[in-house]
């Protein structure tokens, strides 16, 4: 009897423990793995680890969203085009990089004329945002130097060989690179300048000036000046002198190649702006002809001349009617510049150059 009495009451106790050991986690706390955790919404999950798998998923589906939303390299390529044409139209092609060594060996490249499309491979990682891109654009410019600085000494010891002008010539080496801001997104400009030297007299130089800009995750873009943009330089004139000349240049075209890399980043989030000529404007491309070969103006309008000859040189116009008899000499213009012709007096007038044959058609009402 006094056992039986004994087992109940330990029963008891034990009970006792087990109900003071559930209620230790008060609602809305509920005990996982002999913790408490919130469960407002009571139903048996740890609010933090529903909140955990929540985060994941929506990151999940966040990156599903931007996959998509990024264009690829084809509607890169066309949206310039789309943004120049018909003024300009670049053919992309792969181009074989040298000093295949460290970050160059993350990327191919689609290169042109003006713009070069650096296409990150799949196998690294993508330029997922501003501080990846300030990294990737800072390693390449450090490769860059040394890269100069060696191809300087090269240059000097190769034409050393075969020049008595270049043996103990030096290279005065200015390079920069410059954050900027574009529709608030970092972008740089990169200088690098070599000038070959010799008592102060000039030998040669080297020049490349260019705004890179990240278009998507898988694509930076490096945008160069006008192609028509250069300058002629003087063999035996002072470094200083050539060092101040070829600054106020870059600090004139930075304006227009600013403008250019909007034009991209319009492009990469799928806002092209298709170049639309006026009535009265008229393109010459030298011996591929007018575009377009004919318009149509009111008398004492003016016609817009836009020389993009393919030669790097400039033209004169001529514009020449039967009825009435008229000839107009139009100004030289030069290549890649635009200029104006009034026209007074109706009639049909045919426009050409004197160096050129094709023909293109103005009819003045």
């Amino acid at each position: 009897m006094r056992k039986s009495l004994l087992f109940i009451l330990v029963f008891i106790v034990l009970i006792g423990c087990q109900q003071n050991k559930v209620n230790s986690c008060n609602p809305p706390m509920i005990e996982i793995g002999g913790e408490c955790c919130l469960d407002e919404n009571m139903n048996s999950i740890c609010d933090n680890i529903e909140l955990a798998d929540n985060e994941v998923e929506e990151k999940d589906r966040t990156e599903e969203v931007e996959e998509t939303r990024y264009i690829n390299i084809s509607q890169l390529e066309d949206g310039i085009n789309e943004s120049y044409y018909p003024l300009k139209k670049y053919s992309f092609e792969d181009v074989e990089r040298v000093n295949m060594t460290g970050i160059e060996n993350t990327f191919d490249v689609r290169g042109s004329a003006r713009f070069n499309i650096l296409k990150i491979k799949k196998e690294y990682n993508f330029i997922e945002n501003e501080r990846n891109f300030t990294d990737f654009v800072q390693r390449r410019y450090d490769l860059m130097v040394k890269n100069w600085n060696i191809d300087s000494k090269d240059w000097i010891d190769y034409n050393g060989l075969t020049n008595q002008e270049w043996r103990e010539a030096v290279y005065h080496y200015d390079h920069n690179l410059e954050k900027i801001n574009i529709f608030g997104k970092d972008s740089f400009i990169e200088t690098h300048l070599v000038m070959y030297d010799k008592k102060d007299s000039l030998l040669d130089l080297d020049l490349s000036y260019n705004i890179n800009i990240w278009c998507t995750p898988e694509l930076v873009v490096e945008v160069y000046p006008n192609e028509h943009w250069g300058f002629y330089y003087y063999i035996g004139s002072t470094i200083e002198a050539n060092r101040k000349f070829i600054e106020g240049l870059m600090d004139g075209e930075r304006e227009r190649l600013i403008l250019d890399a909007e034009k991209v980043l319009k492009v990469c989030s799928e806002q092209t702006e298709p170049l639309e000529l006026k009535d009265n404007e008229i393109i010459f491309f030298g011996r591929e002809g007018f575009y377009p070969e004919e318009v149509e103006i009111e008398a004492g309008e003016k016609i817009l001349i836009h020389n993009e000859n393919a030669k790097w040189e400039g033209v004169m116009f001529m514009l020449m009617s039967d009825s009435p008899k008229k000839t107009i000499k139009g100004p030289l213009i030069a290549i890649g510049n635009t200029s104006e012709v009034a026209m007074e007096e109706p009639g049909t007038y045919t426009l050409f150059s004197v160096q050129y044959s094709p023909r293109a058609k103005v009819i003045v009402s």
